[in-house]
């Protein structure tokens, strides 16, 4: 089943995230700046070299949450509410929602590619 092959990947794409998270978490826990701030340059696409520890943490639960959100919480709800349709309906959403930030913001985020991002 494809869904099934779907889940799995993004299973293993969760369980990668969620030890870049934890190594943010370490390095902050340790009071190690420097460390904290290459840890969390591996989740996000903006400038960390003036983020203190709390700003990566914070950083790190935001990406954690919005991939959580976008890779396997909507995938597995519109599955659940409309089949293989509703998970293509939803791959449509998400792809215009990024259409849409690109031509309004001028300038394309990495944090900003989805429906749920837009105002």
């Amino acid at each position: 089943d494809r869904f099934a092959q779907h889940l799995k990947g993004d299973g293993l794409a969760l369980g990668d995230l969620v030890r870049h998270v934890r190594r943010v978490d370490r390095a902050a826990g340790r009071g190690d700046v420097a460390a904290t701030r290459v840890a969390i340059a591996h989740l996000v696409g903006r400038d960390t070299d003036r983020m203190d520890a709390a700003a990566c943490r914070r950083a790190a639960i935001e990406s954690l949450s919005e991939n959580l959100t976008d890779g396997f919480t909507s995938p597995v709800f519109f599955y659940a509410l409309g089949g293989l349709p509703g998970l293509a309906l939803r791959g449509g959403l998400s792809v215009e929602g990024g259409k849409r930030e690109r031509r309004q913001g001028g300038e394309r985020k990495q944090e900003a590619t989805h429906v749920g991002e837009l105002g």
